[in-house]
């Protein structure tokens, strides 16, 4: 009974001598932070194009301005490096023969439609049942 008497005395001593502390023990607890408050509504401005940025609408039989030149175009105009050689470096040109960029097949159209052909369709019933494996069937 004295020991519990003691620790609850002890106790009350300490947490009364902490409340003294003030703000520097909610400080090192963290306590007194404030959370954000997700309801705050925060306004942004809007986003305004000023008048003298406004595209014109283009006019019928205008004549439309060419894209961008590319780096490489640039560079020949600059240069003077038209050829294919320059174009591309050893490596660019071991990795285009490697991957076979030059080899196209001009009929390519032709050769898939004929490959397509030679598939044969999925009976319906089979679609049926793989698709509606879980639900009644739809006859």
């Amino acid at each position: 009974m004295f020991t519990k008497f003691h620790t609850i005395l002890v106790l009350s001593i300490i947490s009364i001598s902490l409340m003294g502390c003030g703000s520097e023990l909610a400080k090192v607890l963290g306590t007194d932070k404030m959370p954000p408050d997700e309801f705050t509504i925060l306004t942004k401005p809007p986003l305004i194009i000023p008048p003298e940025y406004n595209l014109r609408p283009p006019a019928e039989g205008e004549i439309r301005p060419e894209p961008q030149q590319s780096s490489r175009d640039l560079q020949a105009i600059l240069f003077g490096n038209s050829s294919a050689s320059n174009q591309f470096s050893t490596s660019e040109l071991n990795a285009m023969t490697g991957s076979g960029v030059g080899e196209s097949i001009p009929n390519i159209r032709e050769v898939l439609d004929s490959e397509m052909r030679d598939v044969e369709d999925v009976d319906e019933s089979v679609k049926a049942q793989i698709l509606n494996s879980g639900s009644k069937p739809l006859n």
